[in-house]
Formats: structure tokens, C-alpha cells, sequence
């Protein structure tokens, strides 16, 4: 387990001289008495803990789950629905003469500094908050604090206080010893797996100065390798350990937002144990089709079977779409992929339970979006077994043209990606629309090839029963087992192969592999 503890000789227990406080964005005008230090804004993304400014927007919490407190000129109408509202801390009229309108922003004062890292050209501050419990302690990048230079040397102080050497001499000597990188940290992450997850203790940065300084009170031949091999790691550590805490609140704010906007039955996890690579930039969780320039989705079926109890024998959905009942009782598909699939619509008389409606009831089977350690980036695993036949989710994306299509493809091919998917069922020569998940998309997006898959891909008509845009729904091809990642197969779908991506190595490791994608 990761150690956040810190002993009472490592902090600052006192009151700091002058308080230290931290604003947003959109401050316009505040008075201050000398004696009181500011700290601005982070420029960093969404996921950190200090408030981030959206135009138009008020901030967001900086302490998720904390309690409300109304900012002046605010009411109860005016909090955010998504995270609760930031807190107001009150200031003492001793340290601040007058405050004008703060057009809603948040001020929180620093009580202490627990932590300092250095990181390449970065370096953070571990913060306690006056006020707030120490599960609200946030990282935070150094000009951040700039300011509050009086609780800056009295934490130096406490950490580097008694040794021979100064803090400069200790600190130089740790960087010509390592200087951690992205790429270094990586590569002792596999090493800290234990159980699935990522676990180590932290060292105090008053251990790691004790050592460092003991190391240089000896000759440098006279220096233990072990002891020095520990230093590194211990200085590794306490890099890898600001990067993973910030890297995890991100993931959990990422987990967060594709759970409110997922219609999923069960939540979604996301989980990254491989390296330190956070959220995907510019994609967006959607749940069904996003019509594209030029394209209308209609959604108003013409007919609807009028059955109490639909069967084979009498749903007229299937009977005039001249096609097989695809499920079982259980709801798995027992057709063949090479049979369209027309489910009961809006329209129909049958009840939500009937056994022909189970696309439309979305997914039902509990799923991790995780990262890959074959270098295949993000991928999908069940948390749970999936019979063979069952039903997993659909592929969803924004439905364009052809033109567009082609358009986009020649972008995508030059890194690779295989997101788009033509819906050409119904015309394999003429092909109107194509489906891009590249930037809109559900828990789909992230399935990865396998020349063995355990997914199959059928053609359903629900409300729209345009022949030409049919939706894309994932079966299970076979049995799958908990923990076991989901895939299908690119090249046997439809997923456009194009001649300029020819040859992109396969990395599915089956034992049938092709070698290549396409």
C-alpha cells in the first residue's frame, strides 16, 4: 500500500507567521494587508485539485465531495449539479482590509507544506489545507507556492535543519546521482506490481537528505553501492509517487465523467498498472450514433408488430424483414452473423421484457477499460464471465458519408488508426455511411484486435430501419472469462483497411496470429 504518512518531526506543526492563500482564475479586484501571501491559479489540465476557471463557468471544486458553502452573492440555484460547490473561506479582517466583488471566486488558505518533489524541469508541493481533512491534501506545482515563501523556509528548514552540508550541496549530489524521467519511471513500475495494482512505500524526503548526506560525508570510493542503489530507488520513488497520485486522480475524475454519461447497467472502471499515461485527449463518450454532416438519422419506425408475446412464429418484425428470431429465451444470439437482426421498436405492442428487445436495453455486463502491456495502448477487459452468445455493447461513433470517409481516412492512416466502420451490410460494393469513432465513441473505441477474438459484430435495425444504417452490436463469439480482454477481429469486420496502412504489425499474440493487421 502507498504511504502517505508523515511523521510529526517531518511537517510543520506550528501556525505559519502569515497566511498563504490560494485564488482562481477570475479574480478581479482584492485589497490585501502585507503580511498575506497569494498563490495563482494552476495552469495545469482539469485534473488537478486547485479550482480551474471554464468561460462562462464558475470553477469547479478543488475538494470533490466536500461540503457546500455559498460565495457572496450566490444562491442555492447557482451551485453545480455534477460536484459539489467550492468553499468560501472567511478571511480575518486583521489580515485583509477590504475584498471587493470576487465575481464567485474561491479562496483556500495553506496551513503547512508536507512535501516537495523535483521532477525533469517540474516540481510540486505537497499542500495541507487549513481546514480540510488530509484526504484533501493535493500536489502542487511549484509556482504555485512562489509566494508563500515564509512557510517555504520554515519547511526547508524542518527538512534540511541540522546537517552539515546545505540544501543546494544535498540536492545537487541527488540529481548527479539519477534524475528521474517519464521513460526511467515506467520502467520500475513493473517491478512495484503486486496483486494487479501498483504498491510501494514512500520514503520522507528527511530520509532520503539523511542518506545523501551520509554519502557525502565519505569518500566517494568508500561508498556502498547498496547504500547508494537505495538512494536512487528511494528518490525514484518519491517522483513516481507525485506523478501516480496526480495520474490517478485523473483517471478517477475520467472514470467519473464516462459513468454519468454512459448508459451502461453496470459501472465502467478505468485502471492503468502498466505506465503514467492519464486520460485520452479529444474523445468523447457517447452512447449512440452522432449524425455527421449531411447525414439524418431517422428514428420513427413506419411499422411495429402488434404481438403480447413475440415469437418466431409470430413477431412480424422478424417475419417481414424475412430473417430468423435471433435470441434464446436467455437473450443470447443463436444466428449467425450473416443474418440481419430486427429487434421489437417504439412502435411494437410487446412489453420491455420481450425476449426481442436486447440491443435496445444497452450493456449489461460489467467492464475496466484498461492499459495494455503488450504496447497496445488502452484496451477493455470483462470484470465478470460473459456466456458465449451474449450481448457486450455497441460500436457507436459519428455516421458520415463517404466522401467524408475517405477524407478522414487518409489522416488516420498515417498513424495507424482503424476506428472507422463501414456499414455496409446491406451493399457490400455501394457503401453510403461510415461509422468514425475516432472522437466520439463509447467503451468500444477501446476494443483491440485479435486475430482470435472472442467478439462477433451483427447488423440491428431497431427504430431506424434505413437498410443502410444499421446499428453495430458486439456478441460474444465464445465464453469469455473474467479479467480477459475483449477484442474483435479488424480485418474479418468491416473496419476499413486501407493500401497505406498495409502492414501494421499485429501484437495480438494469439497463436494463430497473421503477423499484420492488414
Amino acid at each position: 500500500m502507498v504511504d502517505t504518512e508523515l511523521s510529526a518531526s517531518e511537517i510543520l506543526l506550528k501556525e505559519p507567521t502569515a497566511m498563504c492563500f490560494i485564488k482562481t482564475e477570475n479574480f478581479r479586484e482584492i485589497e490585501i494587508a502585507k503580511d498575506v501571501n497569494y498563490v495563482e491559479e494552476s495552469k495545469y489540465v482539469k485534473n488537478q485539485s486547485v479550482v480551474q476557471h471554464i468561460q462562462g463557468n464558475k470553477p469547479a471544486n478543488p475538494f470533490p465531495d466536500s461540503p457546500i458553502s455559498l460565495t457572496e452573492s450566490s444562491d442555492s440555484s447557482d451551485l453545480p449539479t455534477k460536484r459539489n460547490a467550492r468553499r468560501k473561506k472567511k478571511l480575518s479582517p486583521r489580515k485583509v482590509k477590504r475584498v471587493k466583488k470576487f465575481c464567485n471566486d474561491s479562496i483556500y488558505e495553506v496551513e503547512y507544506i508536507l512535501d516537495y518533489v523535483e521532477f525533469e524541469e517540474d516540481a510540486f508541493y505537497l499542500v495541507k489545507w487549513k481546514g480540510w481533512e488530509s484526504k484533501y491534501n493535493s500536489w502542487e506545482p511549484k509556482e504555485n507556492v512562489n509566494n508563500c515563501q515564509h512557510i517555504l523556509d520554515e519547511y526547508f528548514s524542518s527538512v534540511y535543519g541540522g546537517f552539515t552540508f546545505s540544501r543546494e550541496t544535498i540536492d545537487s549530489f541527488g540529481w548527479s546521482l539519477v534524475q528521474p524521467t517519464r521513460q526511467t519511471l515506467e520502467e520500475l513500475m513493473p517491478s512495484l506490481v503486486v496483486d494487479g495494482g501498483v504498491q510501494y512505500q514512500v520514503p520522507s524526503l528527511r530520509k532520503v537528505c539523511m542518506a545523501l548526506s551520509s554519502l557525502l560525508s565519505v569518500a566517494e570510493s568508500d561508498r556502498r553501492s547498496e547504500t547508494l542503489e537505495t538512494v536512487k530507488k528511494d528518490i525514484m520513488l518519491r517522483c513516481l509517487h507525485v506523478k501516480r497520485t496526480r495520474q490517478l486522480k485523473s483517471l478517477k475524475e475520467w472514470e467519473d465523467e464516462i459513468n454519468a454519461s454512459s448508459n451502461t447497467a453496470a459501472d465502467i472502471k478505468v485502471e492503468n498498472n502498466v505506465d503514467l499515461e492519464g486520460p485520452p485527449e479529444n474523445f468523447f463518450y457517447v452512447n449512440d450514433y452522432i449524425p455527421g454532416s449531411g447525414v439524418s438519422i431517422p428514428d420513427e419506425p413506419p411499422i411495429g408488430c402488434s404481438c403480447t408475446v413475440c415469437s418466431a412464429e409470430t413477431c412480424s418484425c422478424v417475419k417481414e424483414a424475412g430473417t430468423q428470431f435471433a435470441y434464446c429465451p436467455n437473450g443470447t444470439i443463436k444466428i449467425s452473423s450473416r443474418f440481419p437482426i430486427y429487434e421489437c421498436n417504439k412502435l411494437c405492442k410487446c412489453s420491455d421484457s420481450c425476449v426481442n428487445r436486447v440491443v435496445q436495453k444497452g450493456c449489461r455486463v460489467k467492464l475496466s477499460i484498461f492499459r495494455t502491456s503488450n504496447d497496445c495502448g488502452w484496451g477493455v477487459k470483462a470484470l465478470e464471465s460473459i456466456p458465449k452468445g451474449s450481448f457486450v455493447c455497441e460500436y457507436v461513433g459519428e455516421v458520415i458519408n463517404t466522401e467524408e470517409a475517405e477524407e478522414r481516412g487518409e489522416k488516420y492512416d498515417s498513424v495507424g488508426q482503424t476506428y472507422l466502420f463501414d456499414l455496409d451490410f446491406n451493399d457490400k460494393e455501394h457503401c453510403p455511411y461510415t461509422v468514425d469513432a475516432a472522437v466520439y465513441g463509447n467503451i468500444s473505441h477501446f476494443f483491440n484486435h485479435s486475430c482470435s477474438p472472442n467478439l462477433t459484430v451483427y447488423a440491428v435495425w431497431i427504430n431506424c430501419l434505413d437498410p443502410d444504417l444499421p446499428k453495430l452490436a458486439f456478441f460474444a463469439k465464445k465464453p469469455i472469462h473474467a479479467n480477459q480482454e475483449i477484442t474483435f477481429d479488424y480485418h474479418a469486420q468491416t473496419v476499413i483497411p486501407r493500401a497505406s496502412i498495409s502492414n501494421i504489425i499485429c501484437k495480438c499474440r494469439s497463436t494463430n496470429c497473421r503477423k499484420y493487421l492488414f
